[in-house]
């Protein structure tokens, strides 16, 4: 028996990884945001410390994109099957 053919199963994980992948995106969307400011704090009085604040933003900003769409898929992927 495939478990993701078991219809309680997947009324209870298509929602929750669906939440954990948003979840996850909205908080990595802060530290993005955090890095972000840091970058713009730091560009005048420290270039070098901007710029790795740079690549902090940028790493977060993919990480919350790819967080977003895991959760999208999340909620496709675990559709209930229609019974034969």
């Amino acid at each position: 028996m495939n478990i993701f053919r078991n219809e309680r199963v997947v009324r209870v994980l298509r929602p929750l990884a669906t939440l954990f992948g948003l979840g996850a995106a909205l908080w990595h969307a802060t530290h993005a945001l955090s890095m972000w400011t840091q970058t713009n704090e730091y560009r005048t009085s420290d270039p070098s410390l901007s710029d790795f604040f740079w690549a902090k933003f940028q790493t977060e900003l993919g990480v919350t994109i790819a967080a977003f769409f895991a959760g999208v898929v999340a909620w496709h992927l675990f559709k209930p099957r229609p019974k034969p």
